[in-house]
């Protein structure tokens, strides 16, 4: 099997897609493409907080963790711009 047929049966978390600090990238997004991208952002930062999950030590520190990375892109769409580029 390879990894395109291998089948996931946990849920991806947002630390798997974490792009190094050091790689820089440029987006261009205009008023409602920001928008529905905040808009996102705002629906996964929700769907972290409601997951059903026992409150352990670990489990509490992966959610708080990604709400900090989600927290983190919210504010820094926030402050960019609203009609220019969007370095990430």
């Amino acid at each position: 099997m390879n990894q395109f047929s291998a089948r996931r049966h946990e849920p991806y978390t947002l630390t798997e897609f974490r792009i190094p600090m050091s790689d820089l990238n440029v987006v261009e997004l205009n008023g409602e493409q920001r928008d529905l991208l905040l808009r996102s952002l705002r629906y996964i930062r929700s769907s972290v907080l409601l997951r059903p999950e026992l409150p352990t030590e670990e489990s509490v520190q992966k959610r708080t963790q990604n709400l900090q990375e989600v927290e983190a892109l919210i504010s820094h769409l926030n402050d960019s711009p609203k009609t220019s580029t969007v370095t990430a």
